[in-house]
């Protein structure tokens, strides 16, 4: 696994150039949707470049339906269903939407929102993502980046949760529960490529020495 960090200013230069897109395709959205939790972020960025007043989150649910017996971990790419849990219906009918993530990895979670909102009856439906996986069973219309499946992009509000994760790797690696943060940063760079920065690191180990519940959103 390739691991990137993007800052705020990197998410933020995306999002411009995923507005610039859009205004060049000539497609004016009267509805911005997005897919939550990941698409929050963008979608009010865009929302502001785009100056689309109507924003609507639509919550995309994952079912775990199998795991990879060799590691125990799950199969992010095949073993997850995704679903539309709360079916609200959004105020779209007739409306140009634009439904926003920050990428299409599997494509699974675009795929099953652009199905619900079809049976909405917009006017329109363009797809909008800052990231695309060429491994997506859907390619938005809009996107800035395109990574493979080897690769994870670490999106700034998404940096608890992923950080969590490799610090809980770097500790197997090194074999040291009680390891200094400087020692674990160094970890991480050496096995996943990644700088994190120590203050960042600092801040997850401290508010991670009581257990939490951990929250994936894929």
């Amino acid at each position: 696994m390739r691991y990137q960090l993007l800052t705020w200013d990197e998410v933020y230069r995306q999002c411009k150039e995923v507005a610039r897109l859009i205004r060049k395709s000539s497609f004016y959205p009267d509805v911005i949707v997005a897919l939550a939790r990941s698409g929050f972020v963008p979608g009010r960025i865009l929302s502001d470049l785009l100056a689309v007043d109507d924003l609507f989150g639509l919550k995309v649910h994952h079912v775990i339906t199998g795991e990879m017996p060799e590691t125990g971990e799950v199969d992010v790419e095949n073993e997850y269903e995704a679903t539309i849990p709360y079916k609200a219906p959004l105020n779209i009918k007739g409306q140009n939407t634009l439904a926003v993530d920050d990428i299409a990895g599997t494509g699974k979670s675009m795929t099953a929102a652009v199905q619900f909102m079809e049976s909405l009856g917009p006017k329109a439906i363009r797809t909008a993502t800052l990231g695309y996986s060429t491994e997506s069973i859907i390619k938005p219309d809009y996107f800035v980046s395109t990574v493979s499946q080897d690769d994870w992009l670490l999106y700034p509000w998404n940096y608890f949760e992923d950080f969590e994760e490799l610090i809980a790797k770097a500790k197997k690696k090194i074999k040291q529960r009680d390891a200094s943060p400087e020692v674990i940063a160094k970890a991480i760079t050496d096995n996943y490529g990644v700088t994190i920065p120590l203050d960042e690191l600092r801040y997850v180990i401290e508010e991670t020495k009581e257990p939490r519940q951990t929250r994936r959103s894929g």
